[in-house]
């Protein structure tokens, strides 16, 4: 009953923030900005997210052999096979009120692919990590350009609170995690040891977290770069470089687990964002809802795949190494 309680939060919370949106917005206005938006503008955007998707892919994989490397296991999969999971998972994650569906599916696809159910799930909580860690650097990163920004940007408040929260999560993992597999008993507590001593491994090994934060950085671009072809596509003419200033506090914001796959926080925060530059409150609404289609839009080969499945294969004897052992 909790998913539904949560869900239940999360559509109030949804349905709050758009209602709140509504005593400034006319939405006609909305609508007719929508429409004024180019075939070209569009195709090219979803062309990008695309892209973005199979980006996002090969870190996840990126992560995935890396996370067997450590445990010494030698099973992978084909990028393509890993592909059809990303997608499928994430078109789950776009019709369904949580993420957790479209991450669960990918865990049972790669054990039905003789993966190892601790190593599957490690990768995931890992790739959700170091893609917040990436849209965090690339704020600092951006932050020489804030003076391009009309008015002092709040949002970089986030970035301080939200990076010191992360750092205090790595330490409890790479610190806490291995004491607590040396004297817990219960078979609950030492399956979850064991998805801690992973993480510690993987965190302790710098090499291995460049790739990802990387790419995690490169898809945030990508992201940047289709609000700045909308912008353009209706008339807002400014440099880009103050969208990589603008944009990437709103992908963070909405990346919290609020509301339903990020709508109305993702637009409240847009507004507020380009309103720094003058956009009215329909524009940066309408930007903000074209993205979120467009995202949509991506994930929708995912549904093909997913009726799919996934290959079955024989499952893998090794489950857990020395390493990976409490």
């Amino acid at each position: 009953m909790k998913k539904y309680y949560f869900f239940a939060v999360k559509l109030i919370i949804t349905v709050l923030i758009f209602i709140l949106l509504s005593k400034n917005i006319d939405w006609v206005s909305v609508g007719n900005v929508l429409i004024n938006i180019s075939i070209g503008a569009i195709s090219l955007s979803i062309f990008i997210i695309t892209f973005q998707n199979l980006l996002a892919t090969f870190r996840w994989l990126v992560i995935l052999k890396a996370v067997e490397t450590i445990a010494e296991n030698k099973h992978s999969f084909p990028f393509w096979e890993a592909v059809r999971y990303f997608m499928a998972g994430l078109f789950l994650n776009q019709v369904l009120p949580s993420t957790v569906g479209g991450d669960g599916l990918r865990v049972w696809f790669m054990h039905q692919r003789g993966t190892d159910v601790h190593h599957a799930m490690v990768s995931i909580v890992l790739e959700r990590v170091l893609t917040l860690f990436g849209c965090l650097l690339l704020i600092f990163l951006t932050q020489p350009f804030y003076y391009l920004v009309p008015a002092e940007n709040i949002m970089i408040w986030v970035f301080y609170l939200v990076f010191f929260g992360l750092a205090v999560g790595v330490a409890v993992v790479t610190i806490v995690g291995e004491r607590i597999c040396m004297i817990s008993q219960w078979s609950f507590l030492m399956k979850i040891t064991k998805l801690f001593t992973l993480l510690k491994q993987y965190f302790i090994v710098p090499s291995k977290l460049v790739a990802p934060i990387v790419l995690s950085i490169g898809g945030f671009i990508l992201m940047t770069i289709v609000v700045y072809i909308y912008a353009l596509a209706l008339g807002i003419n400014e440099s880009i470089w103050i969208f990589f200033v603008l944009c990437p506090p709103v992908f963070l914001l909405s990346a919290l687990p609020i509301s339903i796959s990020g709508w109305g926080v993702r637009e409240g925060a847009m507004i507020v964002a380009l309103g720094y530059l003058g956009v009215s409150p329909e524009k940066s609404l309408a930007i903000s809802i074209a993205l979120g289609i467009t995202i949509i839009i991506g994930a929708l080969p995912g549904s093909m795949f997913l009726l799919r499945g996934a290959k079955k294969a024989k499952p893998n004897v090794a489950i857990y190494d020395k390493r990976g052992n409490c």
